[in-house]
């Protein structure tokens, strides 16, 4: 009789332990989610990054009359360009959440830098220097020109080490 009446005691520690690793199931749940969306907001905003950075090299072609001084005109047409695209790949896509850089590296000190989006958290470029521009055959250095995006995400579980909030691309290319 005190195996039974043992059991019948039990009943009540099954539920309990249930819901703890119920409950702590659920926020693994939550950490894997929020880092899945960040690596796949992070994968369309590479591509993005670097389609642009191409853009933004090829203008010559794209813009008639351009050479290598650059325009608003055409920092927005870039602007918009993004802003589309990812208006297309990301769910709830929100304008107030993107920043995004354009800069033009030309040596000796010849430096261009635009900045769109009004988002207030600051995105800092990575520094393209002199290294990763080769010297050409005219010993002169070729452009380069850098696209830096950044998307703040809303994570449920907060910022982690996988699923940070801000979602960070930079992408450089040089020119012809």
């Amino acid at each position: 009789m005190k195996g039974i009446n043992s059991i019948t005691k039990q009943k009540g520690v099954f539920s309990i332990e249930f819901a703890m690793v119920a409950f702590f199931m659920g926020l693994m749940l939550l950490f894997v989610k929020d880092s899945v969306i960040a690596l796949s907001t992070r994968g369309k905003i590479n591509r993005v990054s670097f389609s642009v950075v191409s853009l933004f090299k090829e203008r010559t072609q794209l813009f008639t009359g351009t050479g290598e001084n650059v325009d608003n005109n055409e920092i927005d047409l870039l602007y918009l360009f993004i802003k589309q695209s990812l208006g297309r790949t990301i769910n709830n896509f929100s304008e107030s959440n993107l920043k995004v850089i354009f800069q033009q590296y030309g040596f000796p000190n010849r430096h261009q830098k635009w900045q769109r989006g009004s988002a207030g958290y600051e995105c800092k470029p990575k520094e393209a220097g002199q290294d990763f521009s080769p010297i050409t055959h005219n010993a002169q250095r070729r452009l380069l020109y850098q696209v830096t995006l950044c998307y703040k995400n809303e994570p449920f579980m907060g910022n982690t080490e996988i699923g940070d909030a801000i979602v960070h691309s930079d992408a450089i290319s040089l020119s012809r």
